[in-house]
């Protein structure tokens, strides 16, 4: 009740709607995300063409997207 207008609303929040390979992505790494959360590992998940490239720990969430970058070698994460 309190966090609510903290909340964005349901939809799209940026300039493009998903692709359909991103919306895939978006869809396995909430399932990932919900499944580190009940055991408070880390609140980042890097995904790319279905595969979970990283996982936040210690690090913290900027590393953790510098990390799944340097594994991309590159590379854009997404297509």
């Amino acid at each position: 009740m309190f966090l609510k207008p903290l909340l964005p609303e349901a939809g799209v929040l940026t300039r493009r709607v998903p692709s359909a390979q991103e919306a895939v992505d978006i869809e396995y790494g909430l399932g990932i995300a919900r499944h580190i959360a009940t055991r408070d590992i880390g609140q980042t998940v890097v995904v790319s063409d279905s595969a979970c490239v990283a996982v936040e720990a210690m690090e913290g969430t900027d590393e953790t997207i510098a990390r799944a970058a340097r594994f991309a070698n590159g590379r854009p994460l997404v297509s």
